[in-house]
């Protein structure tokens, strides 16, 4: 997703195959910051190149492309560390935390999205959020524990609770729907 070239052959073969892209769902993420805050300024580089550059290179190309036809849905994933501090409590006892340049991604993701949307808007293209909450993947306790404790739902997501969001956002029902955020995170957010 950081390569413009990629980006831009991929939506040719889309082209091809199925005529003008009309969706994107924009996950991609990786997380080079493993030392956490004691990691390498070259590590939050990589993270910057591949993960800024690639919601920026992916929105510009597929928002441009979906323009051209005058409708399209754009959404970005980002996550609840995008809208509020992490708890660091609950990464107390475990051999991992969140990595520093992961909120600083996921926040960047919502406010590049407004813009797309308000960018876009006159073209039909619009641009929405969804941010998850902690996704289950076999976990550690204490970890698990104290996550779930801290949801109002008393679990984490499963990959299924993200469906729902996804298909109302890329379909008509949402027509009207442009520059939003949609947490998808057992109230983690509410409280």
């Amino acid at each position: 997703m950081s390569s413009e070239k990629s980006v831009i052959d991929a939506i040719a073969k889309i082209k091809q195959e199925s005529g003008s892209p009309s969706i994107l769902i924009n996950s991609g993420c990786i997380r080079p910051m493993k030392l956490f805050m004691d990691d390498s300024i070259e590590n939050w580089d990589k993270s910057m190149n591949v993960n800024a550059r690639g919601i920026f290179i992916t929105c510009r190309a597929f928002g441009k492309e979906m323009a051209k036809t005058g409708s399209g849905s754009i959404i970005n994933i980002s996550s609840i560390y995008g809208l509020v501090s992490p708890d660091m409590d609950i990464y107390e006892g475990s051999s991992f935390e969140t990595e520093p340049d992961y909120p600083f991604i996921k926040g960047g993701i919502i406010s590049f999205s407004k813009y797309m949307a308000s960018y876009f808007a006159k073209s039909g293209v619009r641009v929405n959020v969804v941010a998850p909450g902690g996704i289950f993947n076999n976990q550690e306790n204490p970890f698990l524990s104290k996550y779930t404790n801290r949801v109002p739902l008393g679990r984490m997501a499963c990959s299924d609770d993200m469906k729902g969001i996804a298909v109302y956002l890329a379909s008509d029902a949402s027509s009207y729907v442009t520059g939003s955020v949609f947490p998808v995170d057992g109230g983690w957010t509410a409280i």
